[in-house]
């Protein structure tokens, strides 16, 4: 599998040239967001990672071109820590958020889940989703915990769809609030801490992980 690596710190490509042809992967590099978005579309690479601290551009803006085009996965690895700068990326169409420093085992390690994601046909919905305790058929409306089949309400089961959806990636607040209730503001997002909240409860999982300050993602079995 090809890599493009959006990254201009030469200690960093280094680390990661070595590393990802280690792991059997064949590595391009570029040091700009311009050459990087014409490598995507040059390479044609089955996953890109992206530093966001470019010189000529910000990263969220090669992510936004990128997801112009197509959905090739993209995971950004950035000395940036704040939330608002995760939620921007994620909001733009990055797969995943990974802050430096980092090591190399848990970079593949969401490298594979982004190139799984991607690989089952994202979005697609499918009639029945199996989880650790509880399974959903969707055709049915129906969900079952332990054999026995649990009551949701409308928002909770749309939830529930949205997040079965969309395994193994992060969904913000605000992605969330839009798709369930149609807009997002403070009342709103008190309304999906408790409704998360109630999904764990009344699902008895595990599978529903808080991206603090970001958002949720569920977790796929297979990791």
């Amino acid at each position: 599998m090809k890599v493009l690596v959006i990254e201009d710190d030469k200690g960093i490509q280094n680390f990661l040239n070595l590393a990802l042809l280690n792991a059997g992967y064949q590595v391009v590099f570029q040091e700009t967001a311009l050459s990087g978005i014409e490598a995507y579309y040059r390479e044609n690479p089955d996953i890109i990672l992206l530093d966001l601290g470019l010189a000529d551009l910000d990263g969220t803006e090669v992510i936004s071109q990128i997801r112009l085009a197509g959905n090739t996965p993209i995971v950004v690895i950035s000395a940036r820590q704040t939330d608002e700068d995760k939620v921007s990326a994620l909001d733009q169409g990055a797969n995943d958020y990974l802050t430096k420093p980092f090591s190399i085992a848990e970079l593949l390690a969401r490298m594979r889940v982004a190139l799984r994601t991607v690989s089952a046909t994202p979005n697609a919905p499918t009639d029945v989703f199996e989880g650790d305790t509880f399974t959903v058929d969707f055709a049915a409306h129906r969900v079952m915990v332990g054999g026995v089949e649990v009551h949701l309400t409308k928002r909770e089961f749309a939830l529930l769809q949205m997040l079965t959806q969309h395994v193994d990636q992060v969904l913000t607040h605000q992605l969330l609030q839009e798709t369930v209730w149609g807009y997002a503001d403070d009342a709103t997002a008190v309304s999906l801490r408790v409704y998360v909240r109630a999904l764990r409860q009344k699902l008895q999982t595990q599978l529903i992980q808080t991206e603090v300050g970001v958002g949720y993602r569920l977790l796929s079995l297979k990791r």
